[in-house]
């Protein structure tokens, strides 16, 4: 058994990376599907943890796309740190006709300035 480490490279969203935050990561996520495809192409096989579940909101799905259109791929669900804290709390999340919307915590691109460690606030 070999074990990959792939060290995610930032969390702030703030990075000196010529193509910023997004070029970071699509870095990263090209080093891994390169790293792994290796193991891929040499006939092993390879598992990626994750925590929590790896196409909601998880950085996996990325390493996904790069490599899924090339050889199979099997994901297995995890557990979502929404769901875990449902059965945390021992509470019902929805019921009958209640609506739930999951958004993410992130702003978009446009909202955050060249340079600036702190969103534009929008005047109402």
């Amino acid at each position: 058994m070999l074990e990959e480490e792939l060290r995610y490279p930032v969390t702030t969203g703030f990075t000196d990376h010529p193509r910023g935050y997004y070029g970071a990561l699509s870095d990263f996520y090209d080093e891994c599907a390169d790293r792994l495809e290796a193991h891929l192409a040499a006939g092993r096989s390879v598992v990626v943890l994750a925590v929590g579940d790896p196409l909601f909101f998880g950085s996996f799905m990325y390493v996904h796309d790069r490599l899924s259109p090339r050889y199979p791929t099997e994901v297995v669900p995890g557990i979502t740190a929404l769901s875990a804290a449902t059965a945390a709390v021992a509470t019902g999340l929805c019921r009958h006709e209640d609506t739930l919307t999951v958004l993410p915590g992130t702003l978009a691109v446009p909202s955050w300035p060249v340079g600036s460690r702190t969103p534009t606030r929008r005047s109402s």
